[in-house]
């Protein structure tokens, strides 16, 4: 073999191998395996999480408050005594605190009003007594929380409250604007301030569906719950709503699979959750149901410290594997990748060196 031909050989060798190298690391899915945390801490509906200040709080049903340092080891924390059980709806993480948004109930179930809760440390908590009671976001300097009616916050612990536009569900902040879901037809609103809100989308399919969750992400809204009468008769009542314009909206997917009650975007991915239900999607569009080795009914995500963390009933608690953001996604190799590819490099210029005495040189 002529010494051209032998370096050819090479090339393509180092080549090939790095391709599969690359090609396996980009084909592994971290979103493909979740992993139970918190395992018989308590039974009871979870039904919030956030992070800050190195902590991970787990929120829900009946006081219950989770903390952990790590996502993996959990502690049960006290709420301060309410005379009345504490339903949590949602948590946010925001200048220094976690704030609480929770419906009071008494020992015969009967609803008896709502409460704001602030912590430094999900361990210490003080409450403050306003009539909303869903859902909370952070942005801009600002607490916003909804249900009921809508109040806003600069500290977690003053609030003015506001009676428009009433009766939304859901808020998230995302891109730098707050967006808030409306229960009554799914009207999409938005705000920048938290007080000054622009309608900016018509109610998505028919009276009769109900979305529950949004996330914003790569351009694209998108939305999910249910269809609330065929979800009572027992049938697929899946429901994922998109729209990449603010204008028009789109049904991926149709209605197969078990209503949604929650979604997030992270790390260039959107992840859903609900009854054993997790599904990803880049662009909103196509969706990948990830198979679970049991039923997990799942009330919300977050994208926390690199990874995607899940709650819901029976103080369940799953944690995807570690998920790069897209620049890690797309940039350094590890430590091992760089010590594959020299070992890769160096045993291509063997080849070429350890060359028989007769190679005839073309």
């Amino acid at each position: 073999m002529t010494i051209s031909k032998r370096v050819s050989t090479a090339v393509l060798l180092i080549v090939g191998l790095l391709s599969v190298l690359f090609v396996s690391r980009s084909s592994a899915d971290p979103l493909d395996n979740w992993h139970v945390r918190g395992a018989g801490l308590t039974t009871d509906t979870l039904t919030g999480i956030a992070y800050g200040n190195g902590i991970f709080v787990a929120v829900g049903r009946m006081n219950t408050v989770l903390t952990s340092p790590d996502g993996i080891n959990w502690t049960k924390q006290q709420l301060p005594e309410l005379h009345h059980f504490v339903h949590i709806e949602g948590i946010t993480f925001g200048g220094g605190l976690f704030v609480a948004v929770g419906v009071l109930q008494d020992s015969f179930g009967y609803p008896r009003g709502t409460v704001i809760l602030s912590s430094p440390n999900g361990a210490n908590w003080t409450a403050t007594f306003k009539n909303v009671g869903l859902s909370i976001a952070y942005g801009n300097g600002k607490f916003v929380a909804v249900g009921g009616n809508l109040a806003w916050s600069l500290d977690g612990l003053n609030w003015t409250v506001n009676s428009q536009p009433s009766n939304l569900w859901s808020i998230i902040f995302s891109d730098g604007q707050f967006l808030a879901l409306s229960w009554d037809n799914n009207e999409i609103f938005s705000s920048h301030d938290g007080i000054t809100w622009v309608r900016r989308m018509d109610g998505a399919y028919s009276e009769c569906s109900r979305l529950v969750g949004i996330a914003y992400g790569n351009h694209t809204l998108a939305a999910v719950g249910g269809w609330c009468l065929v979800c009572f008769t027992g049938f697929p009542c899946r429901m994922v709503a998109i729209s990449h314009d603010f204008i028009h909206w789109t049904a991926p997917e149709g209605r197969t699979g078990s209503a949604l009650r929650a979604v997030i975007f992270g790390a260039g991915n959107f992840v859903a959750v609900g009854w054993n239900s997790i599904e990803v999607s880049v662009n909103g569009d196509n969706w990948k149901k990830i198979t679970m080795s049991n039923e997990y009914a799942l009330n919300a995500v977050e994208y926390i410290g690199g990874t995607f963390v899940a709650v819901g009933e029976n103080g369940t608690i799953l944690q995807s594997d570690p998920v790069p953001s897209i620049n890690e996604t797309v940039g350094v190799p590890t430590l091992s990748e760089w010590g594959m590819m020299l070992f890769m490099v160096l045993a291509g210029l063997l080849a070429i060196i350890n060359l028989p005495n007769h190679t005839r040189v073309s």
